[in-house]
């Protein structure tokens, strides 16, 4: 395998991105009949646990994977160290996140079109439930939307650098959260 730059990496997992992105859309449109998101909050947020676990993990095996493999090549003397590449791909990744923020709140301050608020739901499925209760109206218009949700909204596009960093920084120091999730029978026991 050979060396990617930041860009490069960003580019390999969009097709990751848009993968758990089109996940998540499935997840809620089978969801809607059985979750009702308005009423209550212990379910929409367990339902966005489940949705954040489902829309990071494509990415963070990726980037884990990714971070293993460069610390290979950077004990054997061929590639320099940069502990922060998952994090600077994930801004890359970022990019078209922060845009769609950026027409979203173009869209609150009355400069684009006021139903943008539907599509901007839509193309963050992955952050529903979370978008859902900060709009406690319901309402459809993106001028009537608190700055609270759009405020969140800028926050939430912090995640994808925040994850691809930390998991290209546990793949770097050989650390699998897998070994922790997973049973392992330990050595001398039988297996029934």
């Amino acid at each position: 395998m050979i060396e990617r730059k930041p860009f490069e990496l960003a580019v390999k997992n969009i097709g990751n991105l848009l993968f758990s992105k089109i996940l998540c859309v499935i997840f809620i449109i089978m969801a809607i009949g059985l979750i009702d998101m308005t009423e209550g909050v212990i379910l929409p947020i367990l339902f966005q646990l489940f949705l954040f676990v489902m829309f990071f993990t494509f990415l963070y095996l990726s980037y884990q994977r990714e971070g293993d493999h460069d610390r290979n090549f950077i004990d054997l003397g061929r590639m320099k160290p940069d502990l922060f590449k998952g994090a600077k791909s994930g801004a890359y990744l970022a990019i078209p996140s922060f845009l769609l923020n950026l027409l979203f709140l173009l869209s609150k301050c009355g400069l684009f079109s006021d139903e943008f608020f539907g599509i901007y739901k839509l193309l963050n499925a992955q952050y529903l439930p979370v978008l859902i209760i900060l709009d406690q109206g319901g309402t459809p218009l993106s001028s009537e939307i608190s700055w609270w949700v759009v405020a969140v909204g800028f926050l939430l596009v912090l995640l994808i650098p925040a994850l691809t960093g930390a998991a290209y920084y546990l793949g770097y120091n050989r650390i699998a959260i897998s070994q922790y999730v997973f049973y392992k029978n330990k050595k001398g026991k039988k297996r029934l």
